[in-house]
């Protein structure tokens, strides 16, 4: 589905390591197209869940193989919600494939890539993109509920709007609360030969987690 512009929301990690960013298409006001507009106590896609619906998503990672439906829990999303996904994956460079679609006015509905990358601000400032709260105060209140607010101020930009949110993060407060207990989403894979080797020893700590380390190397 075309539409005028593209929402740009972000997605960091950790609010310092990786994360994606999202693009939405979102041009005509909600009940012009007969798309039943959320309120603030209730989701927006439970009053569209009669209306099928099929995004076209680019994820701008080329390691990235997955489609739509081949696991339990995107069958689930589209028999509850009535939302489709058509995954978009580059091949090749993904600086290349994103350029390609800015300079050639093909931006998807959807568009997930690192907070990092140059193309984000450019899109900004060009007004490819609309603000995350400007959509969500338009169709769906709701958004604001279950946002994390640290979040959101995190990713207000100086104009007062937000063009991201974070698919993975911790807040400071995320810190506090869960000091000790909180795990990266990048995991460290051992061969299981070598660990028994060194006697399965206890990895869930640094200290633990350096000494197998060492003892392996020895």
């Amino acid at each position: 589905m075309k539409r005028a512009k593209t929402l740009v929301t972000g997605v960091m990690i950790a609010l310092l390591a990786t994360s994606s960013l999202f693009y939405l298409s979102c041009s005509n006001k909600g009940d012009k197209n007969g798309i039943a507009i959320g309120s603030a106590s209730e989701p927006g896609w439970k009053a569209n869940a009669d209306k099928p619906i099929k995004f076209d998503w680019y994820i701008n990672f080329s390691w990235f193989a997955r489609h739509w439906g081949d696991s339990k829990v995107s069958k689930y999303i589209t028999e509850k919600t009535g939302v489709d996904v058509n995954f978009i994956v580059p091949a090749g460079s993904e600086a290349e494939k994103l350029n390609a679609m800015i300079a050639g006015d093909a931006l998807p509905d959807l568009i997930t890539l690192g907070w990092y990358e140059g193309q984000i601000p450019l899109m900004i400032d060009a007004g490819l993109v609309e603000p995350l709260d400007k959509l969500a105060k338009d169709y769906d209140p709701y958004f604001f509920k279950v946002a994390n607010p640290d979040k959101i101020g995190w990713y207000t930009k100086e104009d007062g709007h937000v063009y991201g949110y974070p698919n993975a993060s911790f807040t400071p407060t995320d810190y506090k609360n869960y000091a000790g207990k909180l795990t990266s989403n990048d995991t460290f894979l051992v061969r299981k030969d070598m660990y028994e080797a060194i006697g399965s020893p206890d990895m869930s700590t640094p200290d633990g987690f350096l000494g197998a380390l060492r003892a392996a190397k020895e």
